[in-house]
């Protein structure tokens, strides 16, 4: 996330009035909500992020944050959204 993310989603700039700078990806049951909206971004191709010279994609980032909130907060998700 801080890699990616924080810098435009900063305390500061909070583009769509979100900031990341605190959330982390292992703990993204505490936030469900915030964890669904990015993955849907994210999964829709929306965010502009560099993950190509690591090797991975958005959509694989989406997929972790995915299986973190099925593993330990599977009633959790209160906002309908699907993460398959």
């Amino acid at each position: 996330m801080k890699e990616y993310c924080v810098g435009c989603h900063s305390d500061r700039a909070r583009p769509g009035g979100l900031s990341l700078a605190d959330f982390d990806v292992a703990s993204s049951t505490e936030h469900p909500a915030t964890a669904e909206k990015i993955i849907h971004k994210l999964r829709a191709s929306m965010m502009r992020v560099g993950f190509e010279p690591t090797g991975g994609s958005p959509q694989e980032f989406a997929t972790i944050i995915a299986e973190q909130l099925k593993r330990f907060a599977p009633l959790a998700t209160s906002t309908g959204f699907t993460m398959e």
